[in-house]
This record gives C-alpha cells, structure tokens and sequence, in this order.
C-alpha cells in the first residue's frame, strides 16, 4: 500500500500532472519491514531515472548507514522554519518510524505525539506533523493471528483480516511476486553458470513510429495482463529456465505452459556490439528483442525453435509460476507466504474461535512451565 501510492504519486509527476502534495506517515513496530519499504522506493526512484529527486536523512549514524541516506546535520540543516517553508512550497515528505521503540531523546513533553507542547517550537513542531494526513500502520499481524488461532482464541479482527484471504471477499488482494522470483532465480542461475544474462526490451511503436516519453511510461505502467503477458522487459540467459506464455504451434508442443531450456541466443541484426566491460559485468542489455530463441523443451525433442514474429518472446522465467500452469510440473521447494494465500471458499469461525482440544490446552500450559 505505501510502496503503491509513493509510485503512483510519483508516475503523476512524471506525466507532468502535477498531483497534490503528499505528506505520508508510515508507522510498524521493529521487523515489519520499514527499511525494505525506504529500498524499495529508492530502488524505484533510480529504476526511473530520478534518483536525484529523492533525499533520504535520519537522525543517527547507524540509521543512516542502513538506509544510505545522510544525517539532518549534514542534509542542508533544515531548521524548523525552513521545513514549513518547504512544506508550504510542495516538498513531498515521507516519515518512518515507531515512537514505541525508542523514548523520546527531549522526554515526553516534547515528542511529536504530546498533546500539550511546552515550547513554541514544540508547539510547531506538532503543526507540522499534524499535517501529515495518509498513514499507513505495517503490523507483524499474521504472528499474532497464528498464535490465536492456534488456541481458538482469535478475535473479531482476526476473523476480518482471515476473511481477506478468501477469493470471494471485497477486500482480497491478490498479490503477484512471480515476477520478483523469476529475476532473482534468473540472477542465481547466471551468477552460478557465469553466463551473460541479457536485458531484453519490447519493441513497441505507435503508428509505425518509436514511442515518445511518455508513450513510454505510459507502457511501462502496464500490467501484464494489459500486454497480454508480454512484459516491458525480459531476462534471458543460456541454460536458464523457461516457460512459453502463447500458443505457438500445439502440435509441435510449442503451447501455453510448455517448459524448457534455453539452449541459444541470437541477437537482431540492428544490435550494436556487445562491450567487453558489460559482459564481465554479466548483465547486458539489449536495444532489441533477439531474433531467435533456441529452446529444448521438457516433454518432447523438437528442431530449434524458429525466430519468433511478436513485438516480445512470448517467454517468462520458469522458476516461479500460478498453479494453473502447474500441472504435471512438480516443484520441488515451495515458500508459502500466509498473508498471500487465497481460500476458495468461507469458512466456519468456530474453527478459529475453539480450542482444539482442552488436553492440548493442559499440555501446552505444562510445556510452557518447563520452559
């Protein structure tokens, strides 16, 4: 949630649009992912080209190192008035932290969150935070549920929030980290075979002509399924893994799901030389789609496959894919995220709101006195 609305804010500047300023608080208790969020968005930041226009500051050192940011001292030392002023002018602030992990340094007369400031700084201070008006709380919730559950202790809350899994509901978010697997999977396999993996765009125009700026932004904010799951940007190494996502000739096994390995790669015609640093480097990337792809498939021995006619290989890393693709495709390991999971149908609340068994209850408080 935090993540998406830093991006989209942040695709509103880059069309030009000119959207409100967004002043964001982002609270968690320690472990619930805060620092991954700050990466994530400077990732996003330099992904775009516009790593110039995030500041990231702290107020020690070690914060600091974690985030790879500066401190306030050494950021421009914004005073007081000239962060109002700042604010007044559109800055974009967005905050971390938890005021439950540390006391306050000034005590707790002085902290953001008093109710009765004590000084006029103070007292500005609080006007100040006070105008930060989108909160997002991230909670380690799903411990907490478990450990319930595992009682039948759960309370009304707990019933709403496993209700959200379920398909049906409203409220389901339905999350997609198969892309995320896939690259990373794709990096161990080329930093493991010390192959080149190869950054290969999708070739689109608009009317027969290359796309403009924003044309191009405007792709790149696409879902898949608005491509028809033919992505921005598609990895590819020798020996890796893949999966083809059309049906390019069924006969020959050339279909939707079909899983091999890619034996060859050859580049377009229009592609410049490939430098030497870059292949040292191990990531290469492509102003072109390759002209041929030479797969070996899983459940047959086919000629190599010919060059392909679509604007993008219809190809997606096979390390991670929906179940629906699955059938007779074992894996072998598989990480299951509770908070993701999905439920096809409703469930009976007695089941999380019972102790399973009143021996079990005995049991487990005798196993806690031991401890």
């Amino acid at each position: 949630m935090a993540f998406s609305i830093v991006a989209e804010h942040l695709r509103e500047i880059l069309l030009g649009n000119d959207p409100p300023q967004l002043l964001m608080v982002v609270h968690g208790q320690g472990g619930t992912g805060k620092t991954r969020l700050l990466e994530a968005i400077t990732k996003l930041f330099t992904d775009v080209g516009c790593a110039d226009r995030l500041a990231k500051t702290a107020l020690s050192g070690v914060a600091v190192c974690q985030i790879g940011g500066k401190t306030l001292h050494s950021w421009g030392t914004l005073p007081a008035v000239s962060l109002t002023l700042h604010l007044r002018a559109g800055l974009s602030v967005l905050l971390l932290g938890d005021f439950h992990q540390f006391p306050p340094v000034a005590g707790h007369n002085r902290a953001l969150y008093s109710q009765h400031p004590t000084t006029s700084k103070c007292q500005l201070g609080r006007n100040i935070y006070t105008q930060f008006n989108t909160v997002i709380n991230l909670h380690g919730v799903w411990t907490d549920i478990l450990g319930r559950a595992r009682i039948g202790a759960c309370t009304s809350d707990d019933l709403t929030e496993i209700r959200r899994l379920v398909l049906t509901t409203k409220d389901c978010r339905v999350p997609d980290f198969s892309v995320r697997w896939n690259n990373r999977a794709t990096e161990k396999h080329c930093f493991l075979s010390g192959e080149t993996m190869l950054i290969c765009p999708a070739e689109d125009s608009a009317h027969g002509l290359p796309l403009e700026p924003r044309q191009r932004l405007f792709v790149a904010g696409m879902s898949l399924k608005d491509t028809e799951q033919l992505p921005t940007m598609l990895r590819l190494a020798k020996g890796m893994q893949v999966m083809v996502t059309r049906n390019l000739a069924t006969v020959a096994n050339h279909s939707n799901g079909s899983r091999g390995k890619v034996v060859e790669i050859k580049l377009d015609s229009r592609e410049d030389e490939v430098a030497e640093e870059a292949i040292r480097a191990g990531k290469v990337f492509l102003n072109y789609p390759p002209a041929v792809v030479v797969l070996e498939l899983d459940f047959c021995d086919l000629a190599p496959l010919p060059g392909l006619s679509e604007r993008q290989l219809p190809l997606t890393a096979a390390y991670a894919f929906t179940d629906f693709k699955s059938q007779g495709q074992t894996i072998e390991h598989i990480l299951v995220d509770i908070e993701t999971i999905k439920l096809l149908r409703d469930f009976d609340n007695n089941l999380f709101l019972r102790h399973p068994s009143e021996d079990l209850r005995i049991e487990d408080s005798r196993m806690d006195s031991l401890v």
